[in-house]
């Protein structure tokens, strides 16, 4: 619960994050439309949005670093398995490595929400 005068921000892994990725692994998790929902949802808990921002950039993994992501974020990929997803994996090396590394598009957003009123 958010207090009159009360602020919430909240900084999130936009659908779309990674979205190179979904090429060589179709099964990659689909959120949803989650930015909306989180607008709509402090917006009917009575909040008033202050601003929603999106942002993207490019960014570069090294193949060791990105199966470690994978590993330690298991709902990006369900069921990700190094043995069984070795060739996608050298497949996304191929196509979208650099010599800065393995480039993806890393997309975020953030809502900044205010209740009306005074403390």
């Amino acid at each position: 619960m958010v207090a009159a005068g009360g602020r919430v921000l909240t900084q999130q892994v936009h659908p779309d994050d990674w979205k190179e990725l979904r090429d060589f692994f179709p099964r990659m998790t689909d959120f949803g439309p989650h930015f909306d929902l989180y607008r709509e949802g402090f917006e009917r808990a009575g909040l008033r949005i202050v601003q929603a921002l999106m942002h993207e950039r490019p960014v570069a993994y090294y193949l060791g670093d990105l199966v470690y992501m994978l590993v330690a974020a298991p709902w990006t990929i369900p069921d990700f398995d190094l043995d069984r997803d070795l060739d996608a994996l050298l497949a996304v090396e191929r196509t979208l490595g650099r010599p800065e590394g393995i480039v993806f598009t890393e997309k975020r957003y953030l809502i900044e929400a205010e209740r009306p009123g005074t403390f």
